[in-house]
């Protein structure tokens, strides 16, 4: 019993970490940056960013005009952070852009 216990555990921390590192992707086009967060949008939905990767920030100077208009295929991840008042909060991070000419 008690090994069954201890596998379901297991299995459910697994989830849980395989769901905080996983990349998703959406293409949309880049609106600005303001306050320390990235916009983006398409269509269907509007994107914000609070972080991004080095990699994709050495590549691509999203603080500046330059990008405004343009589409991006946009990889991003969730990342858990604690407040102050220790209430687990997430946010998106970009990993990796590619633009879409």
């Amino acid at each position: 019993m008690k090994t069954i216990l201890l596998g379901a555990i297991s299995l459910i921390m697994l989830i849980g970490i395989s769901q905080e590192h996983e990349i998703k992707t959406v293409t949309a086009s880049y609106n600005g940056f303001e306050d320390g967060i990235y916009y983006f949008s398409n269509k269907d939905e509007e994107y914000t960013f609070e972080e991004i990767s080095a990699e994709a920030q050495k590549i691509f100077d999203l603080k500046g005009d330059k990008y405004i208009g343009e589409k991006f295929k946009v990889s991003y991840k969730e990342k858990e952070l604690i407040d102050d008042f220790e209430e687990t909060y997430s946010i998106w991070v970009i990993t990796k852009l590619v633009l879409i000419e």
